[in-house]
């Protein structure tokens, strides 16, 4: 039989189970045709305006949606909602906001974003660019390191390595079990 799920696993379920019911909810609206030379120059300087109106069921006073590399620090919610249903968009519109700017193609140093205050930078990054939370340090970085200090933020060796033989800086995908080791068939 199956093992029950951990508290964590169920919130990680539940989590999903939000999200696809939040794209479901409003991903369904009508917008109505924008001409052919609206899309050309929306594609060549998005603006803020350039943006499609909210659905139907947000909030009238939903703030202006904001295209930054900067991570937003709070919730703004404006007007006083009723319920923590109508409070949901606002939520919905700072995790967005929070996805955008953590893909925000990343700068020289680890963390920080290019030029966060420029959407075309957002808008015309190349595929495979390095974005800013593929510069946080990885976990063993920081945590098996025994006992030496972890390397500093924007060094890219670390004191120790998991998988000796690879570059300082390049990414590298560690497969951990507990047991045995898995072996390949």
């Amino acid at each position: 039989m199956g093992t029950p799920l951990r508290r964590h696993e169920k919130i990680v379920l539940l989590l999903v189970a939000i999200g696809f019911i939040t794209l479901a909810s409003y991903s369904c609206q009508k917008t109505e045709p924008v001409s052919t030379n609206a899309n050309l120059t929306a594609a060549a300087s998005p603006t803020p305006q350039s943006f499609p109106p909210w659905p139907k069921g947000f909030p009238q006073a939903m703030p202006s949606p904001v295209i930054s590399g900067n991570i937003p620090r709070q919730v703004v919610i404006t007007g006083n909602p009723a319920t923590p249903q109508d409070a949901r968009p606002f939520f919905d519109n700072f995790s967005w906001e929070s996805f955008i700017a953590l893909n925000w193609p990343a700068s020289s140093q680890r963390g920080v974003p290019e030029d966060p205050n420029t959407p075309n930078v957002f808008f015309t990054a190349p595929n495979g660019a390095a974005v800013v939370w593929g510069t946080y340090k990885d976990s063993f970085d920081l945590f098996g390191q025994q006992d030496k200090r972890p390397s500093a933020w924007n060094d890219s060796s670390s004191p120790i390595s998991p998988c000796p033989g690879t570059t300082p800086g390049q990414k590298t995908l560690i497969f951990t079990t507990k047991g045995e080791t898995a072996t390949s068939a």
